[in-house]
């Protein structure tokens, strides 16, 4: 994927304010590098505690948005409305690629928000789905992100910021973030001959130690020396 002289808009949508961070991380960076413009809009937030993510934001290097509600007021329509207001309609064309939490994720307010962003972006030509750790069983790895050891550095440093402020969950830790990114990084590239194995990767398949995964709801392809990659 190559520079754009209009800078596309990349949208990531959270249910709560670690959730791009535990998902994303890697690829907002490779976006961010792209020159491409990374928005994430948190729905559900907590006042006191909005300057970790302003500097998770600053480090990782994407815009933050919040949404402004509490996790008690998530509702699909709610969410229709925020996603529309603070990220469709501002970036209008620009935006080109949203990524929201997989439909069936095991958190209730993931699969809310999952709902009403997808409604509200039913114009965005490209839309991925990503997986915290409710969503982890259910997620169809499609389209694969790699990314090097700089980039987990400071997906680890993002969430140690997030840890400090909400506190950490113990089914979910960075070791198991990094364990987990290792593992499709590694089998990527392992098992990308067998006949079945997916080879769709946002910047073409340069091997990198880590990966994040994706599944698709609609996508958009290009086809360049024989790499399947993304626009």
């Amino acid at each position: 994927m190559g520079k754009h002289d209009e800078k596309k808009a990349i949208g990531f949508v959270g249910a709560h304010m670690d959730d791009i961070e535990l998902a994303c991380a890697g690829v907002v960076q490779r976006l961010v590098q792209e020159e491409l413009e990374a928005m994430v809009l948190v729905i559900s937030v907590d006042p006191k505690r909005t300057d970790a993510n302003k500097r998770s934001s600053e480090l990782l290097g994407y815009k933050l948005l919040l949404g402004d509600i509490s996790e008690a007021e998530i509702e699909i329509a709610t969410v229709q409305q925020i996603v529309y207001e603070k990220l469709v309609r501002p970036f209008g064309p620009r935006l080109d690629l949203v990524f929201l939490h997989v439909p069936e994720d095991y958190n209730h307010h993931h699969r809310l928000v999952s709902a009403g962003s997808l409604s509200a972006c039913r114009g965005v030509k490209n839309v991925l789905y990503f997986a915290g750790p409710g969503g982890i069983p259910h997620l169809r790895p499609q389209v694969f992100v790699p990314f090097g050891e700089r980039e987990m550095q400071k997906k680890m440093e993002a969430m140690e910021i997030l840890r400090q402020a909400y506190g950490q969950a113990r089914y979910f830790t960075k070791e198991h973030c990094r364990d987990q990114a290792a593992f499709w990084g590694q089998w990527i590239f392992e098992f990308q001959e067998r006949p079945k194995a997916p080879k769709v990767t946002l910047f073409g398949e340069e091997q990198m130690p880590y990966a994040e995964v994706f599944q698709v709801e609609r996508l958009r392809l290009s086809f360049d020396r024989g790499k399947t990659t993304l626009f």
